[in-house]
């Protein structure tokens, strides 16, 4: 079931990894000027990191 919150038009990437679809969305950007699109980039950025820092 998808989720009402999810518009196919936000999807702006669609990988395909064994048997797990991974859909890219610009939800958070979308309407943002470039400022807070690399304060967006940076929290994720550091989000990343520690998921992998935390898995090893």
């Amino acid at each position: 079931m998808k989720d009402e919150l999810q518009k196919e038009e936000n999807i702006v990437k669609t990988y395909k990894i064994g048997n797990t679809t991974v859909k890219i969305c610009d939800d958070a950007c979308k309407n943002k000027t470039d400022e807070e699109v690399e304060i967006i980039l940076e929290k994720a950025k550091s989000i990343g990191f520690q998921a992998v820092k935390g898995s090893r």
